[in-house]
């Protein structure tokens, strides 16, 4: 995806998209992480069990810069399970907030 695509579809977006169409340039975006549940061998199922949105980016290497939490696996109340091998969803970063007058 070229920079002026990403822009554009930047500017309308406000829906996730598949990460296949996530920029690859070092931005920073939001992405959707899914969670796979676990077998009794901990070993990851098909099954995905839920997710959690972080902000990552494209990293030089060749792959999306994991948060902590996706390193360490999730452990939710009923159900071990970890995270997918890579996101599977993006959207842009929201604008930051507008600074007001006298805010240093």
């Amino acid at each position: 995806m070229t920079d002026d695509t990403a822009r554009k579809a930047e500017g309308s977006m406000s829906e996730w998209q598949p990460i296949s169409t996530a920029p690859r340039d070092g931005r920073d975006i939001l992405v959707w992480w899914p969670m796979r549940a676990l077998d009794d061998e901990g070993l990851p199922t098909g099954e995905i069990v839920d997710g959690r949105a972080f902000v990552s980016a494209w990293v030089i290497g060749g792959y999306w810069w994991e948060p902590k939490e996706v390193e360490d696996g999730c452990d939710e109340e009923e159900i071990e399970c970890g995270f997918t091998e890579e996101p599977s969803h993006w959207m842009p970063l929201p604008e930051p907030p507008a600074q007001e007058a006298g805010d240093a």
